[in-house]
């Protein structure tokens, strides 16, 4: 069988996760590919950019301001959207994906994160392939947002967003084969309550690499780091520490009601302000990309925490997991289908800063039944590339 990934770049949590999928399928032995509109793919097997050239003629148009790019016209759309989110899209692009060679080539086209990329109403119609989507958030079945609750908060853009979602549900419905891969069940019950409910659902979860994210001695990997070996260490990553939905607000909040002088907190991620004011120690590492190095981290604390007001999977509960590190977090999204809570750590009650703060000193006066390794054995069991290559080929069969 052979299957090519479409992603618009290699960065980034959807990134990681299509990459996920893609090393699985190798590893298992199948024919897959990768197709990303920019980035760079040195280090990804069997990948490559999408060549596009604009003739000559429209790229001298487009240096005298006589041709617009639907890049161009996207640009200046979202310029008339007003309002707070953390990112908006468009179905509309430049590109014919439906003619690239690798995509005629395919038994199985497995849309990912392909905003700006995916031309929908070029691509729906024209594609003769059985194909399958993973939803990394939830914009497929939304309009212009890519999670439902920037879409609650902005009301001011309702017409334009329902027009949007009516062209991309219209577009979607006239394949005749395709299904959507849903890492958590939340995603799943979100896809079922939308307007692309009568398309198909295979429920399978991201996988993490087991050799990379492994248990490490804790108080060897501390003086490695750096940290105090004595203090209760919790630990924050998220790409951009700014993005609302990720909830370091909400976890900065909460530690100011917690009362233990012992506690301290790592938070790595850009976009990190010097002004927090926090009443408990704070390291901030800054963004950190090298796997072996955020792994050691994810060893050296004692609880990784997830305060995000919305998510699907994250990749950094699963690391986490994975070295055998509880997980604190709300009882959201796919942290619902694996903390399992005073097991492998604690799901707070409310989703504010007074619910995580009962959810955090919990943990500091009991912490969690599971020991680091039985922690880490349930990671293997759920997020092996051999699972998630079985339960991929499974929802691909179902399409030929």
């Amino acid at each position: 069988m052979r299957v090519v990934h479409v992603n618009t770049s290699p960065y980034g949590g959807a990134a990681k996760g299509a990459i996920g999928q893609h090393l699985s399928l190798l590893q298992a032995g199948v024919n897959s590919k990768m197709l990303f509109l920019f980035g760079n793919v040195d280090n990804i097997p069997h990948a490559q950019l999408l060549q596009v050239k604009f003739p000559f003629y429209k790229r001298v148009l487009i240096k005298l301001g006589l041709y617009q790019t639907q890049n161009m016209k996207n640009i200046a759309l979202k310029k008339k959207v007003k309002g707070k989110f953390e990112f908006i899209s468009f179905p509309w692009s430049d590109f014919r994906l439906d003619l690239n060679k690798s995509i005629q080539e395919a038994d199985i086209v497995n849309l990912h994160w392909v905003s700006n990329f995916l031309d929908y109403p070029s691509f729906f119609k024209n594609i003769k392939k059985p194909v399958t989507w993973t939803l990394h958030d939830m914009n497929p079945f939304l309009g212009i947002y890519h999670f439902s609750d920037d879409e609650s908060n902005n009301s001011q853009n309702q017409i334009i967003d329902n027009e949007i979602r009516q062209i991309k549900s219209e577009a979607i419905k006239s394949v005749k084969k395709i299904r959507f891969i849903c890492p958590s069940s939340w995603m799943l019950q979100e896809v079922k309550h939308s307007i692309l409910k009568e398309i198909q659902v295979n429920l399978v979860p991201y996988s993490v690499n087991l050799d990379i994210f492994a248990a490490h001695p804790t108080e060897i990997i501390r003086k490695e780091l750096g940290i105090p070996i004595d203090r209760k260490v919790i630990l924050f990553v998220s790409d951009k520490i700014s993005t609302t939905r990720k909830g370091f607000d909400i976890l900065k909040e909460a530690l100011d009601k917690i009362e233990s002088k012992n506690l301290l907190l790592i938070a790595i991620g850009s976009q990190m302000e010097d002004n927090y004011n926090f009443n408990h120690e704070i390291i901030m590492p800054g963004r950190i990309d090298d796997e072996k190095i955020l792994a050691k981290y994810y060893a050296a604390a004692d609880a990784f925490i997830l305060p995000s007001r919305q998510d699907n999977l994250p990749n950094v509960m699963l690391e986490s997991l994975a070295c055998g590190t509880p997980v604190i977090s709300f009882n959201i999204g796919g942290m619902r289908d694996f903390v399992v809570d005073e097991e492998c750590g604690i799901l707070a009650k409310s989703v504010n800063a007074e619910g995580l703060s009962i959810a955090i000193n919990k943990f500091l006066e009991q912490g969690v039944n599971w020991s680091r390794d039985e922690i880490r054995n349930f990671a293997i069991e759920n997020f092996s590339p051999e699972k998630q290559a079985a339960l991929l080929m499974k929802a691909y069969r179902a399409l030929i």
